[in-house]
């Protein structure tokens, strides 16, 4: 677990706060999708993986486990993709999880924009 100590933690969690718009403690989760599609053999990103549903039982399990190791309870979750789909992107919403707002990226980081999307998502 990464502790307010640790020197990423320092680094990191300051950036992700400011970005993503959330206070630790959070969990965070990276749902790769269309790099990974490859592996798919033709079959759809949709059916391929495993849905949000899954997604949110697998993090509830998580935040159980927290809960009963260290007694801290961790609502927010953090969730950086390649997903497209406006609609994924609207049930993650509905989860209460949280998703890094690109609306000034590219004003702030002018035409490297897509290469500071991928720093901040990945």
């Amino acid at each position: 677990m990464l502790t307010e100590g640790t020197c990423i933690y320092r680094a990191s969690v300051p950036c992700i706060a400011k970005h993503c718009h959330i206070s630790p403690p959070f969990i965070s989760i990276h749902v790769r999708r269309y790099d990974f599609e490859v592996w798919c053999g033709g079959v759809p990103v949709q059916e391929c993986f495993a849905p949000l549903s899954v997604i949110a039982r697998r993090v509830g399990e998580v935040q159980d486990e927290l809960r009963e190791r260290t007694g801290v309870t961790v609502n927010n979750v953090l969730v950086t993709s390649d997903e497209k789909d406006a609609a994924w992107w609207l049930e993650v919403t509905k989860l209460g999880w949280f998703a890094p707002d690109h609306t000034d990226t590219k004003e702030t980081y002018g035409e490297w924009s897509d290469a500071a999307t991928l720093l901040l998502d990945e």
